[in-house]
């Protein structure tokens, strides 16, 4: 993501956050004025309707100055995004610093860690050494296996091999048999 459009998703955060914000506080202050109103005695006098109207005016005018609020912080927003490049390398030495921040805040938390309680430092080491004696002794047992399994392939080729030839030398002697056992008997 550019720097120019996480610059802007910031700025339109803010701006909708500001709003939110200024649109909650209006609408709380109608509420509020408005059940402070709906609580009173109600009598039907021209000073109770007096004072009716200014509430309702009242509540117009913090209405109005919460929009006002808002078009203010809307203008902001859309000057902030139209930064000049002077302005916006600014932004992103200001990105950069809490970046750092961030990292140097990392940075602690591991260092802590290794303070607190060094044996759970040195574990992770010792058990990737663990591991990769592990992989290794899995390994020389994979090739070990290979190895007694070609053994095994080979003596049943020689098997095969030694009866097909005995079959041969059967079905030769047989036939030897056989063709001197006529040779005798015409």
């Amino acid at each position: 993501m550019s720097s120019n459009s996480r610059k802007s998703s910031k700025v339109q955060w803010i701006a909708a956050v500001g709003s939110a914000v200024a649109v909650a506080t209006g609408t709380a202050t109608i509420f509020w004025a408005g059940s402070q109103l709906l609580h009173r005695p109600t009598m039907k006098t021209t000073s109770d309707t007096i004072q009716w109207m200014q509430a309702i005016e009242s509540l117009r005018n913090a209405l109005d100055q919460q929009e006002t609020v808002v078009e203010n912080v809307s203008s902001r927003v859309n000057a902030i995004t139209k930064l000049p490049p002077e302005s916006q390398t600014a932004v992103q030495i200001a990105a950069m610093k809490a970046d750092f921040v961030a990292l140097d805040k990392r940075l602690k938390a591991i260092e802590e860690a290794v303070v607190d309680s060094p044996g759970k430092a040195l574990s992770v080491p010792l058990l990737r050494q663990e591991l990769e004696t592990f992989k290794v002794d899995t390994q020389k047992g994979i090739d070990s296996q290979t190895k007694q399994i070609d053994r095994i392939y080979d003596q049943n080729k020689w098997f095969i091999g030694l009866m097909f030839t005995m079959a041969i030398g059967l079905i030769g002697l047989a036939v030897s048999n056989f063709l001197q056992a006529r040779k005798v008997g015409a």
